[in-house]
């Protein structure tokens, strides 16, 4: 009895890290944010696996004699997760060394533009993302009223995107704009660099004629990027027009940091640690294929992929031949930002169909639900990714205590320190940070409003 509950905790140790991989890919997303491989996890639980089979090892002899089922079953299941976590890993590895080609790709476009790329593409798809999810909360309306709003935000609730959620957020945004406010103005409207705003006139061409199609009516070009454009704005006062001299000052001392940047050594590390988890992975399964070749796996019901590779939303872009070149490459690199994303969310799911669970249920869930939470959560890392572009470490150097030693110069990004130096930064102060540090306005004010309610929290006052 001891020795099935060790294979079971073995097993589940390596199906948790199996699905970890396959289901999260914002894991990955995040791990090339902060240059953390998530395979250095995945070397431990296969390592504490091997651990527990050695503790629970027999004899051939005994082997033979044990209950199929109960015994012999869970070791052929174990073997089978870890082929399939090898696959992941090969896949994973394939991904991270296509998004980091996309990432050369875009420096390279850099050098022929003024405006920041990586800003650019993050809003293309931040507008695509808004188009989508307005148009499916807030369906064949073009005017906003308080039932419209209140009847989106019913729908983006019942809506397993995180997406939807914030397309409602900002959709109510616009709507509370619309209602003049005594003594405020709006504040200024943003004016987009000519290449995103074509990127988003031609993408929304190809989407308008998909959804003509398939008979589904959308918000015009005009409207919808009116809204989108309007949700970025706020209300502003004639106290809140002024920079404060301290935020002034600020960014005057800011600079780009290269410490955030990832080095050859950091990618060649990578690399390598992939590798080592891929190697843990397959001799541990080499070890047991003599074992397991002859215990017939349990039946169970086989999901039915989907072959098209698509995302929640539309992601193909119209490109016509009389824009300018350089515009015409920056859609097709948004384009293959997206099918990287698409083809990853149907390689890992075609993966998990091979997969054994110990229970026929597994398997119903697994083909009913799976595939679609793949699709919501590959776009929500791709989202992750988008927003990683447009990042742009901006930083001041600043006295700080590191490990209670003498204070020393460190880099402190310009928001957090905008946050240290107690500043209850104005609109405009938020309009030029927003403009250093490639943010729109929402974000900025969205981070000081983090900040405060943090510091609130930890300093309640009487």
């Amino acid at each position: 009895m001891i020795r099935r509950e060790v294979m079971f905790r073995a097993g589940m140790m390596l199906v948790n890290e199996m699905e970890a991989t396959a289901w999260n890919p914002g894991n990955l997303m995040v791990g090339i944010a902060i240059h953390k491989n998530p395979s250095v996890r995945m070397v431990k639980a296969v390592e504490s696996a091997k651990d527990l089979l050695r503790e629970v090892a027999v004899s051939d002899h005994k082997l033979r004699k044990m209950d199929r089922i109960n015994d012999l079953q869970p070791l052929a299941n174990i073997h089978n997760t870890l082929l399939q976590l090898g696959g992941l890993i090969s896949l994973k590895q394939h991904f991270y060394e296509e998004l980091q080609g996309i990432k050369l790709r875009l420096q390279e476009l850099q050098r022929h533009m003024t405006d920041n790329i990586g800003q650019a593409v993050a809003e293309v798809h931040d507008f695509i993302c808004f188009v989508t999810f307005v148009n499916l909360i807030h369906p064949q309306n073009c005017v906003l009223t308080s039932k419209s709003i209140k009847d989106a935000e019913i729908l983006a609730s019942k809506n397993s995107s995180p997406e939807a959620l914030q397309a409602f957020v900002e959709l109510r945004q616009v709507y509370d704009l619309q209602t003049p406010v005594p003594g405020y103005r709006l504040s200024k409207a943003r004016e987009l660099p000519a290449i995103t705003r074509c990127a988003m006139e031609q993408w929304h061409k190809g989407y308008f004629s998909h959804a003509a199609a398939t008979g589904i009516q959308v918000i015009p070009f005009q409207i919808i990027f009116g809204w989108w454009i309007n949700y970025q704005r706020k209300f502003v006062s004639s106290s809140q027009e002024k920079i404060t001299p301290i935020v002034q000052e600020l960014i005057n001392c800011a600079y780009t940091s290269e410490a955030s940047e990832p080095k050859d050594k950091d990618e060649k590390l990578w690399m390598q640690e992939d590798k080592e988890a891929f190697k843990a992975v397959t001799n541990l399964a080499m070890s047991m294929t003599e074992l397991c070749k002859n215990i017939p796996l349990p039946e169970h019901v086989k999901p039915n992929p989907q072959k098209e590779k698509q995302l929640p939303i539309y992601t193909q872009f119209k490109v016509e031949p009389h824009v300018p070149p350089i515009f015409q490459e920056f859609q097709k690199l948004v384009a293959q930002i997206y099918g990287l994303f698409e083809e990853n969310s149907c390689s890992t799911f075609t993966i998990m169909t091979k997969a054994y669970y110990p229970k026929v249920e597994n398997y119903l869930r697994f083909s009913e639900k799976d595939q679609t939470t793949s699709s919501v959560k590959h776009l929500s890392a791709a989202t992750y990714f988008f927003s990683s572009l447009r990042e742009v470490p901006v930083v001041v150097l600043i006295n700080k205590n590191v490990g209670g030693v003498v204070p020393r110069k460190a880099e402190v990004p310009l928001l957090d320190a905008v946050s240290l130096a107690g500043v209850d930064p104005t609109i405009a102060d938020e309009e030029l940070l927003a403009e250093i540090t490639c943010k729109n306005l929402p974000q900025v004010g969205m981070h000081f409003l983090v900040r405060y309610r943090g510091q609130s929290h930890q300093c309640p006052r009487n």
